[in-house]
């Protein structure tokens, strides 16, 4: 969305118009309710993961679609991983099916364990994204280094591994 905001020179005899005023009133509109979506999870259970291979972590309750106008969105996430002896796990965004930090084979973050198997481990990354004006969906992807079994926490209500998961997303231009 191309904001613009009216000029008028003052003089005596000079109006604004309607079209300025509206045109004013619709860019802070915008600037005041840009499309976003933010997920707090408590899914009542935790995710695991041992299959070596980028895959969703949750296809539908890690999910958000945004009607965009603009061309840039910021994308966060945050939970709390706890992954097997001497090994890690990477994280990354898609949009619209394509991962986003494609480019470099572990994505965009990751967490590693030196060895020890009951280290738990905040993540948090975000990333702006590029995108076209519409419809578009965000997912989050996860992939072992090896075939030992990861774990994001998700909510289990059980201390002391009771954790939510985190995941936003906001237009910001």
């Amino acid at each position: 969305m191309t904001i613009t905001f009216p000029v008028a020179t003052a003089s005596p005899a000079g109006l604004i118009k309607s079209t300025d005023w509206n045109n004013l009133r619709d860019s802070i509109g915008y600037l005041l309710n840009r499309p976003s979506q933010s997920i707090i999870l408590d899914h009542g259970a935790d995710y695991t993961n041992n299959v070596i291979g980028w895959a969703d972590i949750d296809a539908t309750s890690l999910k958000i679609t945004l009607a965009n106008k603009g061309s840039l969105v910021y994308v966060y996430f945050s939970g709390v991983v706890l992954s097997a002896a001497s090994s890690g796990v990477f994280f990354d965004f898609t949009l619209n099916g394509a991962r986003v930090g494609a480019a470099g084979a572990n994505g965009l973050a990751g967490v590693s364990a030196s060895g020890a198997t009951t280290t738990k481990t905040t993540l948090s990354f975000g990333s702006f994204v590029a995108v076209s004006p519409g419809s578009n969906v965000f997912k989050v992807q996860w992939n072992p280094q090896t075939a030992a079994v990861m774990t994001l926490f998700g909510g289990a209500g059980v201390s002391p591994t009771d954790y939510m998961i985190q995941f936003a997303a906001v237009e910001v231009a």
